[in-house]
């Protein structure tokens, strides 16, 4: 249950510039600190004291774009398995919506629903591409219907 896609680092890396303003914009006059790249921690900015890691690629259409494989090549686990942030805020480029979830619940439920998942919704793979540090950046990912979740987001709005 594989399917191609043709995403590319570059094009991801200017979506997700998207969501960072969006995000930033919505923090603003707070106590923020971004983790530079070459030293990511498993997040992407603190926000007085509470960590975020941001993905630009909420669509409105009623599913999360969910890493399981940064790069399945060299073993390395998306941030599905890896993320150390507090939440994982979904930001839609279309209507600024941000869905901000609890980063260990969504890890959990994930973990916990695996072998549906697995077998019930395609992965995705990414073309090969080259990352910012000439790493070979090849991410695999799931869709998947919010409804399936157990547990709901703080909803942010522009």
């Amino acid at each position: 249950m594989n399917t191609k896609t043709e995403t590319d680092f570059a094009t991801d890396y200017e979506t997700g510039d998207i969501g960072v303003k969006t995000f930033l914009d919505h923090f603003k006059g707070q106590l923020i600190s971004e983790v530079p790249y070459e030293r990511k921690e498993e997040y992407d900015y603190k926000v007085n004291g509470t960590k975020y890691e941001i993905k630009t690629n909420f669509k409105d259409d009623g599913m999360l774009v969910i890493e399981e494989w940064n790069s399945r090549a060299e073993n390395v686990k998306g941030w599905i398995v890896t993320s150390k942030s507090d939440f994982i805020v979904f930001v839609s480029k279309t209507t600024g919506m941000m869905l901000m979830y609890p980063t260990k619940t969504l890890q959990d439920w994930y973990r916990d629903n695996h072998d549906w998942i697995r077998t019930s919704i395609p992965l995705h793979k990414n073309k090969k591409t080259n990352g910012n540090y000439g790493d070979q950046w090849t991410g695999e990912y799931r869709r998947i219907p919010i409804s399936k979740l157990n547990f709901r987001p703080v909803v942010v709005t522009k």
